[in-house]
């Protein structure tokens, strides 16, 4: 498989919208670095799949910290598991923001609020888009969207749903514009809830942040609430 272009397009400071699924994963390379063989990258992806369900609040939690080593970490994993399913623009995300943070480190200087939330939003479009991407795979190799889907909100998925809901709520307390991105996000990053998440959407295009905030506390509760099975 051939190594994603380093194109600036797909740099730390853009938050351009969904970009096509061909400049996101690159499946047939992927699959061509197994040996042709889909078993073995279902395999992989979904384990992959599942983890990016973490990933965002994960590492929002490691930028906000004053030693950039443990983020720096998990850009480099992420990076190379990226890699391995052919995600393109993940791993291009994930290596120009690790670069960004190894030059800070070697500078001693601090990554700073507006870089951190460029780069966190950066992050949180790409994994959008990547699990947008994989989620057309594997309707492709025969899955079920709803029921892949149902799986990766199962429990750490359904635990990173709730927490970034945490992280809308916060942002709707404050009246904050960048919520209207957010929920953008989650709807496309959290794809099997989807349809539960628009209950947010009338209240936001009304800029009624009060109301928002109820029905995003009523998501919450939903999703913290035990899976019958």
């Amino acid at each position: 498989m051939h190594s994603p272009a380093h194109t600036p397009s797909a740099g730390v400071n853009s938050l351009a919208p969904t970009v096509p699924a061909s400049q996101t994963l690159d499946c047939d390379g992927a699959l061509e670095l197994l040996d042709h063989s889909s078993v073995l990258y279902l395999e992989i992806v979904q384990g992959y799949f599942r983890e990016l369900a973490d990933l965002p609040a994960r590492l929002d939690g490691l930028l906000r910290k004053t030693d950039l080593q443990e983020a720096t970490q998990a850009l480099h994993t992420c990076k190379g598991a990226s890699l391995t399913v052919g995600a393109k623009l993940l791993y291009e995300t994930c290596r120009q923001s690790e670069m960004q943070l190894k030059a800070l480190r070697q500078s001693g200087r601090a990554l700073d609020d507006t870089a951190r939330q460029t780069m966190q939003a950066a992050f949180e479009r790409a994994v959008a888009d990547t699990r947008q991407a994989i989620a057309d795979v594997m309707v492709s190799l025969g899955i079920k969207a709803a029921a892949f889907s149902a799986k990766a909100l199962a429990g750490a998925g359904a635990r990173a749903l709730v927490t970034d809901l945490l992280a809308l709520r916060n942002l709707l307390a404050r009246s904050d514009m960048r919520a209207i991105e957010k929920h953008k996000i989650l709807c496309t990053k959290h794809s099997a809830a989807a349809a539960q998440l628009q209950s947010v959407s009338a209240p936001l295009k009304a800029f009624d942040f009060a109301q928002a905030v109820v029905q995003c506390d009523e998501l919450i509760r939903n999703f913290s609430a035990p899976q019958r099975t």
